[in-house]
């Protein structure tokens, strides 16, 4: 007598997540545009009337796709005795990150940039990358407080070059120019900045004047 196949049922946020995990790579694929519910519910194996019990609209799907694009691991989940120390250590493993996300994460980010001029996606990514340069710049003055970073750097500043130290080496590796990752070229212009915030540097330039 045949076994019965199993049916595996998912919980309502395990399906999330595979349809949003689903959409990242048709958006890297076919661009926003062409990550049609069709297409989507398509790769979940759900018809389109199915998926919208689990969101209410594309808009929807597409911000959840979104959620899973987290910009700031690299930095949250560094590590070091101080701010400062911690930062240097990201910037190091960033580019093994971003390689090793790039397609998943990374390539998609672009398409999603490139859609952003209009409607809910451009609301969406803007909000994103504002949340991405508030934490960071509450990072830095988290550095000020535990004597890493100088009191005068401002915070605003340096979480906008955070974001486009990121920025450079995902373009970078997007068009082919990882040599200026490999080098180390990147990092070192990223420690360069680090160097300037440095309470240490600036006690040095204290002392000199």
């Amino acid at each position: 007598m045949a076994k019965s196949r199993e049916v595996v049922r998912r919980t309502t946020e395990e399906r999330r997540r595979e349809i949003a995990e689903a959409t990242l790579k048709l958006v890297a694929k076919h661009g926003v545009d062409g990550a049609t519910i069709v297409r989507i519910s398509n790769a979940v194996g759900l018809t389109p009337g199915a998926l919208y019990k689990h969101f209410s609209n594309r808009e929807a799907v597409l911000a959840a796709a979104m959620d899973i694009m987290d910009r700031g691991s690299w930095i949250s989940e560094s590590s070091g005795g101080d701010v400062l120390s911690r930062l240097k250590n990201a910037a190091v493993s960033h580019s093994s990150w971003a390689e090793a996300e790039f397609e998943t994460l990374l390539h998609p980010m672009f398409q999603f940039a490139v859609a952003a001029g209009r409607g809910a996606v451009y609301d969406e990514m803007r909000s994103r990358f504002r949340s991405f340069l508030k934490a960071s710049a509450e990072l830095i003055d988290e550095g000020k407080l535990d004597g890493s970073i100088r009191k005068d750097a401002d915070s605003q500043d340096v979480a906008w070059g955070l974001l486009m130290f990121a920025w450079a080496e995902d373009v970078a590796r997007l068009v082919g120019l990882d040599e200026m990752i490999t080098s180390g070229a990147s990092v070192r212009v990223f420690h360069a900045l680090l160097y300037d915030i440095s309470a240490e540097t600036g006690a040095k330039r204290d002392g000199a004047e």
